[in-house]
C-alpha cells in the first residue's frame, strides 16, 4: 500500500480539494457582495487546510476530528453554492430589468 493509497492520505486529499471549492465559492460570494458568505468560505477552506496538515503530520490521531470538520464543511460549502446561484439569478435579473428600462 502507498502513502497516497492509505486512509488518511485520501481523507487529506478530500480535504485539501473542498479547500479549493470553499476558495472558490469565496471569490463568488465577493463577486456578489456577499461579504458574509466569502469571509465564512475562505475562514472554511482555511480550517480544512489546518486539519490537512495536521493530518499529514500526526497521521489518524485527528481523524475523528477530521471526519466531523469535513461533514459541516460539506454541508456549509453546499448551502453557500445554492445561495450564492440564486443571489446571480437575483443579480443577472436585476441587470435585465436596469438594462430594459434605460433602452
Amino acid at each position: 500500500m502507498t502513502a497516497s493509497s492509505t486512509p488518511v492520505a485520501g481523507l487529506v486529499e478530500v480535504l485539501d480539494d473542498l479547500a479549493r471549492s470553499a476558495d472558490r465559492q469565496a471569490s463568488r460570494a465577493a463577486a456578489v457582495n456577499a461579504v458574509r458568505d466569502s469571509a465564512t468560505l475562505f475562514t472554511v477552506a482555511n480550517e480544512l487546510r489546518i486539519m490537512a496538515e495536521r493530518l499529514r503530520d500526526a497521521g489518524p490521531a485527528h481523524i475523528d476530528h477530521a471526519h466531523e470538520l469535513l461533514d459541516a464543511s460539506q454541508r456549509l460549502v453546499a448551502d453557500r453554492i445554492l445561495r450564492l446561484d440564486r443571489l446571480e439569478r437575483e443579480v443577472g435579473a436585476l441587470i435585465r430589468v436596469s438594462s430594459g428600462a434605460l433602452a
